[in-house]
Parts: structure tokens; sequence; C-alpha cells
């Protein structure tokens, strides 16, 4: 829901916006409440470690995301720059969050 989200980013970069620190704890909240069970079915189905904490890394995941798409509404690329940013760029970061940066 991009029109949602711009909503949440001017939230997030405005200074007098009523309640706002609440409203975007309440956001990343969410967002993380919403990863944490998909995280445990991933360990369910062994595509991610037993010993990973699920909410951390939906802390993490939920950062990430949110940087990507704070880059993708503030993009003014056409959509072949786009495409090719998704095609190189995403890729790389799975790749590093599978296999980390050593």
């Amino acid at each position: 829901h991009p029109l949602i989200f711009r909503l949440y980013l001017r939230t997030l970069f405005e200074n007098d916006i009523p309640f706002k620190r609440d409203l975007i704890k309440k956001v990343r909240k969410t967002s993380v409440e919403y990863l944490i069970p998909i995280l445990e079915e991933g360990r369910k189905k062994g595509e991610i470690r037993a010993n990973c904490d699920t909410k951390l890394i939906a802390n993490i995941l939920d950062a990430i995301i949110d940087r990507f798409l704070q880059n993708y509404l503030g993009s003014d690329m056409d959509s072949d720059g786009w495409t090719t940013y998704l095609e190189n760029d995403v890729n790389e970061w799975i790749e590093i969050l599978k296999k980390g940066i050593v």
C-alpha cells in the first residue's frame, strides 16, 4: 500500500506530527509481529537456524524493508533503472542475509 507507506514516511520525517513517537512505535511493532510467525515457520522447515532469535531477525528485516521502501518511494528512477536495481542489489542483499558478510 504505497499511499499508507508514504503517510508513514511523512510521519517519520516531519516533526510536527501529533503522537509521532507512538505511531512509529506501533507501525514497527506491527511489522515485527507480522514477520515473527513467518520466520518461525521458516525455522520449522529448516530454512533458518534453530539458534536464531526470530524477534531479532524480524527487527533486522523490518529495518531493511523499511530502508528499501524509502529508497524505492524516494527514487526518481525510471522503471528500467528500478528493475536493474532490484535484480542486482536486492539479490545481493538476500545473499548477505543468507550467508553473512564473512
